[in-house]
């Protein structure tokens, strides 16, 4: 993050922004070193008479192997910052092996996020334990179908004398706690622990559209109960750390520019065009960045706070937000209710 005072540049969290900063080096040392070189000579011909004793025609004009040096020697030089400058724009593309990848849409004046969960991955085990703990802990108001009933038999699930037909399930804590009709037995009990056990298969094979849009805080104060005026947002941008993330940048409206300097990445939101940024994060942590282009009055209310993390925990939030939208909801009812 910015800070007021701040005389140098963020503690890079990239290679990309590290070979910047050893650019940015590189050609301050060949900025002041043709400085003092081309400051030297013009002290020396403006005191030509001191140095040369009034021979500078004897010692400067007409110096053939004088004029072939500084001219070849810049020559050179820029011929080498251009190469190194080449290889950085290289090092900045895309390529292969992409772990991670996501959507950035930019509004005014906000941001949209948008990544494709997949509950198939290698955490599939995890994954059924978890969804089934969460589907206990949910707070429904349902009746049970006959159809359901009639899945749950088939999957080995029981069912007794006591028809559920109609049946309303009531939970206020727990989905195993209470029925409201009039037999809360054994048979319900098991019915629903069943149903919590399959239902995680629901998500275990697909792959979701998960999207949501972040705004930034507004703060009263410099530091308000942890946040940061001016940085702080209703969501993070979720990266994955030591591996490859790729990010394709687009906007709706006018020209704006998602930029997180701790990165080292900018890139540019243009209209009717899709613009791709890899990130290649080495440690984890959040880092803070902003709208770098003029896109409008609302120009300061376009923050951005990323979220560093392990790929198991980019995983895990990501999911646990696919859980609490609403087509999950709506999906859940379909299969569950009536």
């Amino acid at each position: 993050m910015g800070s007021w005072n701040k005389l140098w540049f963020f503690d890079m969290n990239t290679v990309v922004g590290q070979e910047l900063i050893l650019y940015n080096d590189l050609v301050m040392v060949v900025a002041v070193a043709v400085l003092v070189v081309v400051g030297w000579f013009m002290l020396l011909f403006l005191n030509s008479r001191t140095f040369f004793g009034g021979k500078m025609n004897k010692y400067v004009y007409h110096n053939e192997l004088l004029e072939i040096m500084w001219t070849m020697v810049p020559a050179f030089m820029l011929c080498f910052l251009g190469y190194v400058s080449l290889m950085n724009l290289y090092i900045m593309e895309v390529g292969d092996h992409v772990e991670n990848g996501m959507k950035v849409t930019a509004h005014q004046w906000y941001w949209e996020y948008s990544y494709i969960v997949d509950f198939s991955g290698k955490e599939k085990e995890m994954d059924e334990l978890w969804l089934a703990n969460w589907f206990e802990q949910l707070d429904f108001n349902f009746e049970i179908s006959p159809e359901l009933v009639d899945v749950v038999e088939e999957d080995g699930g029981f069912a007794g004398e006591n028809s559920f037909e109609g049946s309303e399930v009531k939970n206020s804590d727990c989905l195993l706690e209470v029925f409201e009709s009039g037999g809360a037995g054994v048979e319900e009990m098991k019915l629903l622990e069943s149903i919590s056990s399959w239902v995680p298969h629901i998500f275990l094979n697909s792959k979701w559209n998960y999207s949501y849009e972040v705004y930034e805080v507004f703060n009263s104060s410099v530091l308000d109960q942890g946040n940061f005026r001016g940085y702080t947002v209703t969501d993070a941008c979720y990266l994955m750390s030591s591996v490859k993330n790729e990010m394709l940048i687009s906007t709706m409206d006018v020209m704006h520019s998602w930029g997180v300097g701790s990165l080292g990445v900018k890139c540019d939101a243009v209209p009717g065009r899709v613009n791709s940024l890899g990130i290649s994060p080495l440690r984890s942590g959040v880092f803070y960045g902003n709208c770098y282009e003029l896109c409008g009055e609302g120009h300061s209310m376009m923050p951005i706070s990323v979220a560093v993390m392990t790929p198991e925990d980019v995983s895990l939030v990501l999911k646990q937000g696919v859980l609490g939208t609403s087509d999950c909801a709506s999906t859940l009812e379909r299969v569950v209710v009536k």
